[in-house]
């Protein structure tokens, strides 16, 4: 074992290095300014997960946390998160068996560059424990794919990796989406390298989907039970049901591939700025070419079939959460979406290294530019990362200006010192716009503002107000703020600055600065 790591470490310590690096330029302005989503200063410095967390199912969230007793280090959890993701990237070339160094190293990059990898970045109160799940279930599939050549003690390797899986996602369970399509991945390898013994060992692997599948439920219904919490009311898990699952089956399957394709050719899903669309086009088209050869070059039809009907897969699998939660995936659940032009370039190489005995150049050109189309994407994925971030950073700097405004005519107003503040609602959605061409080339939730919309907002304010001014406000609590932000009163109020957003509501001071959800 000792010597295969050390194999991989040779094969790729140059491409991990580089990629690393070249991560640390694509969200070096994320992390150093601390742009983050709304949790940010929902949570604050510390934060250690508890009964939310477990309501949601993630009930391993909160035991990674404890373990950096709940301290959010913005640059550090960032570096360590693109470096996982790099390694996820040397791991996927080994499952679908990369055989060019080039071909590995665009791959490790695009997935380092992936839309995913800035979400989860921006959440940096979790942002190093969703990519260490994020590998370790990469890792499990990569462990059980090169066991399977070993039938020894292969139950507990099974049981193993599964247990793994599942912890993975209690942490997050969008992971389900990557399990499903590196399911479908090898398969798709297994059939093209003609393996000979492949329907066992895919059975091997099915099985521990299965298992994992079982495990995590076992475990989040136990911890659900042993804390008497219910699951959460959020996206439809508190839904959930074996039932309802096939009942909607139809329905989530068109929907399935509606956000499946939509991620690479639509802008609902991810925002495909700055003509990233075209290149997505070309890579599929040679790699549809590639497909016919291979298809020409395989001598058995059900390998054949086996592989057209795992491609055509492809995006229910990659989005299969939807499948079970009926709800629209989002940018950091598109953890199975990511791996799918991995495997086109995967198809692209295997069929060109075959045909160029040909020595038809043709072939090599194909090859090079769908690899070049690789780079081209890792950029357009910069340039839209980037874009996210300005627009982040412009509403947060705006929050903060509006915050300072606030604190300074409340102060003025001469209110009672028992009197909390309560402020509520988002700049964004109040008096206060962003520049149309910050917002042009951004994703739809990099354009939230930099609070959540609910009565949650109330917490957010006073955070903010605490960690940038350095002034501390006593605040109602969530409840009693939904409260006040449901009144006739507050609904009836205008939005700040304009003359009546500030006013009184039983014992509190009350900022309207924008209607809440």
């Amino acid at each position: 074992m000792t010597t295969k790591f050390k194999k991989l470490y040779d094969k790729y310590k140059v491409m991990l290095t580089v990629a690393t690096m070249l991560g640390a330029c694509i969200y070096g302005y994320v992390f150093i300014n601390k742009i983050g989503n709304p949790d940010k200063y929902f949570f604050g410095e510390y934060v250690i997960g508890g009964g939310w967390e477990l309501s949601l199912g993630r009930f391993f969230l909160p035991i990674t946390q404890k373990m950096r007793y709940g301290m959010n280090m913005p640059i550090f959890l960032s570096m360590v998160a693109v470096f996982v993701f790099a390694l996820s990237g040397m791991v996927l070339c080994e499952i679908l068996e990369i055989e060019r160094s080039v071909t590995a190293f665009a791959i490790i990059l695009m997935t380092v560059a992936a839309p995913k990898v800035m979400s989860t970045i921006i959440c940096y109160s979790c942002s190093d424990v969703y990519s260490i799940a994020f590998f370790a279930i990469m890792l499990m599939f990569y462990f059980m794919r090169k066991s399977c050549d070993d039938r020894r003690n292969q139950l507990i390797k099974t049981l193993g990796c599964a247990f793994i899986i599942a912890l993975s996602l209690g942490i997050y369970q969008s992971g389900i989406n990557e399990m499903a399509a590196l399911t479908l991945l090898i398969l798709i390898v297994y059939c093209i390298n003609n393996d000979k013994t492949w329907i066992k060992k895919f059975a091997n692997i099915i099985m521990m989907d299965i298992l994992a599948v079982i495990l995590y439920y076992i475990m989040m219904k136990s911890v659900l039970k042993i804390f008497n919490i219910p699951l959460g009311n959020y996206k439809g898990i508190e839904n959930f049901s074996i039932i309802k699952i096939f009942y909607n089956l139809p329905h989530s399957v068109v929907n399935c591939y509606e956000h499946g394709l939509n991620f690479f050719f639509g802008h609902n899903v991810y925002s495909n700025s700055f003509g990233i669309i075209k290149w997505n086009v070309c890579i599929t088209i040679i790699t549809i070419l590639s497909l016919i050869l291979l298809m020409r070059l395989m001598k058995e039809t059900w390998r054949k079939v086996v592989v057209i009907v795992a491609i055509l897969l492809l995006p229910v699998a990659a989005t299969s959460m939807e499948l079970i939660v009926n709800t629209p995936v989002e940018i950091l659940q598109s953890d199975g979406l990511m791996l799918i032009l991995p495997l086109f370039i995967k198809i692209v190489e295997f069929t060109i290294i075959r045909l160029e005995g040909n020595s038809q150049r043709i072939f090599r050109i194909c090859w090079g530019a769908s690899t070049a189309i690789l780079f081209i994407i890792s950029f357009k994925n910069t340039l839209i990362t980037n874009a996210d971030a300005f627009a982040m950073q412009y509403q947060n700097k705006q929050a903060i200006e509006v915050g300072r405004r606030i604190i300074k005519d409340y102060e003025a107003g001469n209110y009672p010192k028992e009197y909390k503040l309560d402020i509520l609602g988002v700049p964004t959605l109040g008096n206060y716009k962003v520049p149309e061409y910050l917002l042009k080339n951004a994703n739809y939730l990099m354009k939230v503002g930099a609070m959540w919309s609910d009565k949650s907002s109330v917490e957010t304010w006073n955070r903010l107000i605490s960690e940038e001014l350095g002034i501390v406000i006593e605040a109602d609590g969530r409840d009693r703020a939904g409260e006040i932000g449901h009144s006739q009163q507050f609904i009836d109020a205008p939005c700040y600055p304009e003359e009546g957003s500030i006013f009184i509501y039983g014992d509190t001071v009350v900022v309207k600065v924008s209607p809440i959800t």
